[in-house]
């Protein structure tokens, strides 16, 4: 794990090891920091190197707890800025998504009002509303445990069938907002 010099440096370490699992440390510096990021976020590496960002965790995740009939509502709140491989994806399983602006105060604030479980952010910053009030790396990565140990199937497995599009993320200027985000065709690729 790394950590990022992160307000949890002194306590991750010890969470999972408690679970038994091998936790390796890497990018610590007590001097240098690794990343601007805090602990209220979560970025898996699969068993191939494979980077697991939010949009693979909010697949992951709301599959396993509409499978577990934990999913309320049957949706996951996810953001404008959210791949449309995890639109299409989730459509296929049947699950609803709820399409906020950019923010987790926007992704929490949909969550409480519509009673949603699970929300979050391409960038890791996943809510478990059942258990936090906001984005825990901690408690995510060990809500991913459990989907791996509960399925006996590994990282990569689980998010697999999920393509990933390319993506350009850019501030682009348009006369009309509101026609351009409700365009029929724009509608029609979500």
């Amino acid at each position: 794990m790394d950590y990022s010099n992160g307000s949890t440096f002194n306590i991750a370490k010890s969470v999972f090891d408690a679970f038994g699992t091998k936790t390796y440390v890497v990018g610590m510096s007590r001097t240098v920091p690794t990343s601007i990021w805090d602990v209220d976020r979560c970025i898996a590496v699969d068993e191939n190197g494979m980077e697991v960002h939010g949009d693979y965790i909010l697949y992951v995740c709301g599959k396993y707890l509409k499978e577990c009939g934990r999913q309320q509502n049957n949706t996951v709140v996810a953001t404008i800025m959210s791949n449309m491989g995890l639109f299409k994806a989730m459509k296929r399983e049947g699950i609803e998504v709820c399409v906020t602006t950019v923010g987790d105060k926007y992704v929490n604030e949909a969550m409480v009002a519509n009673g949603y479980v699970l929300g979050g952010e391409q960038s890791g910053h996943i809510t478990f509303s059942k258990h936090a009030t906001t984005g825990d790396g901690i408690l995510t990565a060990l809500m991913l445990m459990e989907v791996i140990l509960e399925k006996k199937q590994s990282l990569g497995t689980l998010c697999w069938g999920r393509q990933m599009y390319p993506q350009l993320l850019k501030n682009v200027k348009v006369e009309d907002k509101a026609a351009v985000t409700g365009n029929a065709r724009v509608q029609a690729e979500k």
